[in-house]
């Protein structure tokens, strides 16, 4: 997918805000920009929350437009980064980021069944 360029943005494209598989794509799976295990703690925070409120503004977040594999891949990022930070003392700004994980967790895994089977399914290799 192509990454997100909002600097060329016009007035009109705000009806047309860029869907939560998009943003997926250029936070975590960009080959253009840096991705967000490239981001400061805090920018990996903030990116959470907007994915979170990007999920769950979605229309079609429980239709069969948005598919398992965005959700899969946000989650992923999700344990990922609550993993990495396991058995170990914690700064301000990364109790902050776990904090953010376990509100998006949290989201992902109370109004979604697949987000609860995606988390009993995940296997941290």
């Amino acid at each position: 997918g192509d990454d997100i360029n909002l600097s060329s943005w016009t007035k009109d494209d705000s009806m047309n805000l860029p869907s939560f598989g998009e943003i997926m794509n250029s936070v975590v799976r960009s080959k253009n920009l840096p991705k967000y295990n490239e981001f400061h703690l805090r920018a990996q925070a903030a990116s959470l929350r907007f994915m979170v409120q990007s999920l769950f503004s979605e229309d079609s977040f429980y239709g069969d437009e948005l598919g398992g594999d965005e959700l899969r891949t946000f989650l992923t990022v999700i344990l990922e980064t609550l993993s990495s930070y396991q058995g170990r003392s914690l700064s301000r700004e990364e109790t902050d980021l776990v904090d953010e994980c376990s509100i998006c967790l949290s989201a992902c895994t109370s109004s979604s069944s697949e987000g609860r089977s995606l988390v009993r399914n995940f296997h941290d290799d």
